[in-house]
């Protein structure tokens, strides 16, 4: 695996209550930070197969639904007054079922 390159397992708690439920989901990605010569921090992360199968034994979970984090990624800029700026970038299907309101809240601005 290249420098700077490592495999990450998230696992996110179960939210909401009721027609809001959203379960429990894990995700496994493959990712990849630099720090640029202007002192900027980029990461790259997204779903690869081949990393599932680097997971320690039990990882994988029926308490879960795994999700796919298909490319993700984070861009930490120096800004102004000691300040970082912060650009986030994903693109995931969280599998199983999602309420529509859920959704449609998370689709907004």
């Amino acid at each position: 695996m290249a420098a700077n390159t490592f495999i990450l397992f998230q696992v996110s708690k179960e939210k909401g209550a009721f027609i809001a439920k959203i379960a429990s989901r894990d995700f496994v990605s493959l990712n990849h930070i630099e720090k640029t010569e202007d002192g900027a921090f980029r990461m790259v992360n997204f779903h690869d197969l081949a990393s599932e199968s680097l997971l320690p034994a039990g990882t994988a979970s029926k308490d879960y639904v795994r999700g796919v984090l298909h490319i993700g990624g984070w861009w930490l800029e120096p800004a102004a007054n000691n300040s970082t700026k912060m650009t986030l970038i994903a693109e995931a299907d969280l599998k199983g079922s999602v309420p529509k309101m859920v959704i449609s809240v998370g689709n907004k601005e």
